[in-house]
């Protein structure tokens, strides 16, 4: 699938015209595709002069085809403030990004082929933490960033900003489908086996496995099942809806390329239907009509569907709100949802937080670090540190975020004296794959005070050595 994305990619940048080393493309239609990262700017960068930052969102938010030059088919809803993230990437190469004050690297204002470029200071959605009544800003001229109250009217400028527009559907050349809007993989042949009645259809989906119906996709028995009503429903709606019974209360689109043998007739779904036990919901894919009469030894066609899930969380990806990074639990404390695992806005209060409670953990302990590092694997972390010299070094203990909590049973005993240091190491299996941890590593002398070093992130992952 990632090679035909990348290949869909490639053909869409190579329709507009690239500008400069960042790679911007125009694609003339009001838009610019930075190709390095995907986003699609709004190519007047400055449509609406001054704002508050409240009326910047609610003008991005607003942003549609036909209005600010647009003539890309982009509906209200899909134009945001950019993160404070993203108005760092577009002026450094690679992409790169710091926490306050000046850039860490060469800043270049961006120019060709954007439009109206202003030199002063351009809204961010990132809010300042640990006052969320602030939000950061980035100036354009050097790429300095700083907060600025909310409120303030005709503060910042506004540049709109879009993710890119995806496929519906991807043919993964495997003898699948995804569908882009909801994750799901359906059999590219939409009639592997024609017409079976429920007990049949549900027997031939579970059976179902690579280097069969046209499969190379690596798949087991057992993966594959009948859709449910509500599946059905949304693959011929856009974006997919579903209705009680009847007819559809949207327009409805029959599946047509990159699926092949798709029937306009009754399919079968997983779901139990009205008053026939044993019976289920059915769906026509010539008008999307539903049926849920229909008892169990009736024959109608069979789509197999699977559902993905990247990360191993057992969430599968077209509800996970952190698709490449294990997080069962789906926290998602700001609601914005994206998982905490992986948002930037959690991750950056996370962190200011820890700077925050380590201000406050700065005894005056006499122990001369030289490294502190965290070495991923398969579901562990090593953790390593080396010191220089030890001066009254009682020991060493080693906090993990969750909120930081000591993970060491007992203190590991100092081995270094006041003349030389020692290496150490300690071993975390409590972790999963794909997810990041945070660390901090406690020294304490031998009059009980503590100093605190870190925090260094890792993210424990599978390894793989070719060849063996």
């Amino acid at each position: 699938m990632k090679k035909i994305i990348f290949f869909l990619l490639t053909i869409y940048f190579l329709q507009g015209t690239s500008y400069g080393a960042f790679n911007f493309v125009d694609n003339g239609d009001g838009t610019v595709t930075d190709a390095r990262t995907g986003l699609v700017w709004l190519k007047n960068a400055n449509p609406c002069g001054y704002k508050s930052w409240y009326d910047a969102g609610t003008y991005c938010a607003t942003l549609s085809n036909g209005s600010a030059g647009l003539s890309d088919g982009s509906v209200a809803g899909q134009w945001r403030l950019p993160s404070i993230e993203e108005l760092e990437g577009i002026g450094t190469d690679p992409p790169v990004t710091w926490e306050f004050g000046n850039p860490i690297v060469t800043w270049t204002k961006p120019s060709t082929p954007f439009l109206n470029l202003e030199p002063s200071s351009y809204w961010s959605s990132t809010s300042y933490l640990p006052n969320t009544d602030f939000a950061l800003d980035l100036q354009m001229n050097g790429g300095n960033v700083h907060n600025t109250v909310k409120t303030l009217a005709l503060h910042g400028s506004v540049w709109p900003v879009r993710n890119k527009f995806t496929p519906r559907f991807t043919d993964n050349n495997n003898g699948t489908v995804t569908d882009t809007r909801t994750g799901l993989v359906w059999l590219k042949n939409a009639n592997p086996c024609g017409l079976k009645n429920w007990a049949d259809a549900v027997t031939y989906c579970n059976s179902l496995a690579n280097n069969t119906a046209g499969l190379t996709d690596g798949s087991i028995a057992g993966q594959w099942r009948l859709p449910s009503k509500t599946e059905l429903q949304g693959i011929g709606t856009d974006p997919p809806a579903i209705w009680e019974s009847g007819s559809p209360t949207v327009p409805w689109t029959i599946p047509g390329a990159p699926f092949t043998g798709v029937e306009s007739d009754f399919y079968r779904s997983s779901t139990p239907g009205i008053d026939n036990t044993g019976g289920a919901w059915v769906v026509e894919m010539g008008n999307g009509s539903v049926n849920g009469y229909y008892g169990s030894d009736h024959n109608f066609f069979v789509w197999p569907v699977r559902a993905v899930d990247i990360d191993g969380d057992s969430i599968f990806d077209y509800k996970d709100n952190c698709l490449t990074i294990y997080n069962p639990d789906q926290a998602d404390d700001d609601n914005d949802g994206i998982g905490n695992e992986c948002d930037v806005d959690y991750l950056r209060a996370s962190l200011q937080q820890t700077k925050a409670d380590l201000d406050e953990c700065k005894n005056p302990t006499v122990v001369q670090m030289s490294s502190f590092e965290a070495q991923p694997s398969n579901k562990s972390v090593t953790l390593k540190w080396k010191t220089e010299s030890e001066i009254d070094n009682a020991g060493f203990n080693i906090w993990r975020a969750e909120g930081f909590k000591k993970i060491t049973p007992a203190i590991i005993p100092a081995q270094g004296s006041a003349t030389e240091g020692s290496e150490y190491d300690y071993l975390d299996l409590d972790v999963f794959n794909r997810k990041p941890y945070f660390y901090l590593l406690e020294d304490i002398d031998t009059n009980g005070l503590s100093t605190f070093h870190g925090p260094v992130k890792t993210v424990p992952r599978a390894v793989y050595v070719i060849g063996k």
